[in-house]
């Protein structure tokens, strides 16, 4: 066989390098593709009711019996309840510019008061798409309200599977829940999100139950879960822009959640060193920002985030799915809801 001319060497390396830079850019859970393009439809009603319900002992707190929780650290769960539907905390603001809203390219989106949980925008706000890795709000606040922050953790992973974005965790290592959590949230660890959620329920399909409850005794009930991480392709995790932006309302309700999100930056200190930074570029470029998550999930989700800014001792969240621009067009929402409600008494 001849050796190849050195033109023809030429010309592969350049198709090479430009099929390279053609691939999208791997930002937040590096969440798989779904070639097809569609989002799926939530499963029925019969469909939910057939899943199994999550053993009566995942209602418990990480602690003895889960597994790789050293057993003196077991402590009892900080809360086994679950919150009423969502209520709000005061009167929705005023509306006193008419301002034109924002013309923005997320395919849905929404801005939410954080005391009263009223809307002040909303597009396409109640149709179920794959969040990507702002799931893992959901699954900090079932860590934070089922377990103890300060127990550790034994890592088990799953060799097999594919983890995208990951806090760089491996199978022996040690770390308290409270480090896996800044993990889970700071990098986006689809490897912190497994470990935690097999921890708390022994196996994330239960993981999976537990969410999907979890937002029933909300009263959101426009999602569907299946995993703690957010990866997926056939089968993903869907929640509409609406109801992630009234979750993220209850856990940035929660003191140790609210930490966590607004932590630039941590290092993990267990049996390994791990320094990690929060990727959500709201809390490095927006003055106020204090919140929450960000996702990526290919050409199926696209960027995702949900953020939260406080101006006056008030808070806004916003959240969009499948946004060209994420950091832009949340800026321009809160900048747009700032300027066109007041949260004074008239």
């Amino acid at each position: 066989m001849a050796p190849l001319s050195r033109s023809l060497l030429t010309a592969m390396l350049a198709c090479w390098l430009m099929a390279c830079v053609a691939a999208p850019p791997q930002h937040g859970d590096e969440a798989d593709v779904n070639a097809a393009g569609a989002t799926p439809a939530l499963p029925s009603a019969s469909a939910s009711a057939s899943l199994e319900p999550y053993p009566a002992e995942a209602k418990s707190a990480i602690g003895p019996g889960w597994p790789g929780v050293a057993p003196e650290l077991g402590a009892p769960a900080r809360s086994t309840s679950v919150a009423a539907p969502l209520q709000p905390a005061g009167a929705p603001p005023r509306r006193v510019r008419d301002l034109a809203p924002p013309a923005i390219g997320a395919q849905a989106a929404v801005v939410i008061d954080g005391r009263s949980g009223a809307v002040l925008f909303e597009k396409d706000a109640h149709t179920p798409r794959p969040p990507a890795s702002t799931t893992k709000i959901l699954t900090a606040l079932l860590a934070l309200e089922r377990g103890d922050l300060d127990a550790e953790i034994e890592v088990r992973l799953d060799d097999r599977r594919y983890w995208g974005s990951v806090m760089g965790l491996v199978n022996g290592d040690r770390f308290t829940l409270r480090d896996l959590l800044y993990g889970l949230m700071l990098p986006s660890g689809n490897d912190a999100a497994y470990v935690i959620a097999t921890a708390i329920t022994g196996s994330e399909a239960a993981f999976a139950e537990l969410m999907n409850q979890r937002m029933r005794a909300l009263g959101l009930t426009e999602n569907h879960f299946v995993n703690a991480s957010g990866l997926g392709r056939e089968q993903s995790n869907l929640v509409s822009a609406h109801d992630l932006g009234q979750l993220a309302r209850v856990a940035m309700a929660n003191p140790d959640f609210a930490r966590i999100a607004s932590t630039r930056s941590w290092v993990a200190r267990g049996s390994r060193v791990i320094p990690m930074t929060n990727g959500n570029p709201l809390l490095f470029h927006y003055p106020g920002a204090d919140g929450v998550k960000i996702g990526w999930g290919g050409r199926w989700a696209g960027h995702t985030l949900v953020g939260s800014a406080t101006r006056n001792g008030q808070r806004v969240f916003v959240v969009l799915l499948d946004t060209p621009d994420r950091l832009g067009e949340s800026v321009t929402l809160l900048n747009w809801a700032f300027a066109s409600f007041s949260w004074e008494e008239p």
